[in-house]
């Protein structure tokens, strides 16, 4: 009897695919396999619940030291004494004496933390952010022998400039004058000639 490749064909490809639906069975079953006992494959874990930190081990608080107050004083045509000096925030005092003070050259001092609150407390004054940046505010009236002062004051991260020459506020003077008695009875440590 011959047979037509038609013949063997179905019968091949239907064996083919049995087989094939067998091990596709068997296989699922397999991969679907649950068991009512869970499976512990190591000891459990303890939680951490506290962080323990050692004292040494933590870091310092950050201060970032900045200046406060700037102030120079300019020179005349006399005996006007020549200086400037810059205060920062940690109490540190920088002087620089230029002409006719006790202090020449570069100096350093300290304030204590209560003179730095009391200077703070003094340049939060509302009356400093209205201040001119020029005094007199018409230059025509500037005095020649007259020895200019420079302000420099930081209030609340921004920075207030002031110039005076003559007729300055009296707010300004009061601050200088205050600190400039503190700095007068502090104890100096001279830097540079």
């Amino acid at each position: 009897m011959n047979r037509s490749k038609t013949d063997i064909a179905p019968s091949v490809s239907l064996g083919f695919i049995m087989i094939n639906l067998f091990f596709l069975v068997l296989l699922g079953c397999a991969a679907t396999k649950t068991t009512s006992q869970p499976v512990v494959t190591s000891e459990p874990k303890q939680v951490i619940k506290e962080i323990i930190v050692l004292p040494d081990t933590i870091p310092p608080p950050v201060f970032k030291i900045d200046t406060i107050i700037k102030v120079s004083h300019g020179t005349c045509y006399g005996n006007c004494a020549a200086f400037s000096y810059s205060i920062f925030n940690d109490g540190t005092v920088i002087w620089n004496g230029i002409k006719n003070t006790a202090r020449m050259g570069w100096n350093v001092s300290r304030l204590s933390q209560s003179q730095i609150s009391e200077i703070s407390n003094m340049l939060n004054a509302p009356d400093l952010r209205k201040l001119f940046a020029y005094y007199p505010p018409n230059i025509s009236e500037t005095v020649a022998d007259f020895p200019n002062f420079n302000y420099k004051l930081f209030i609340n991260n921004s920075i207030k400039t002031v110039k005076v020459n003559n007729s300055g506020p009296a707010i300004l003077k009061t601050i200088d004058n205050k600190i400039l008695d503190w700095l007068e009875v502090s104890n100096w440590i001279k830097i540079q000639q």
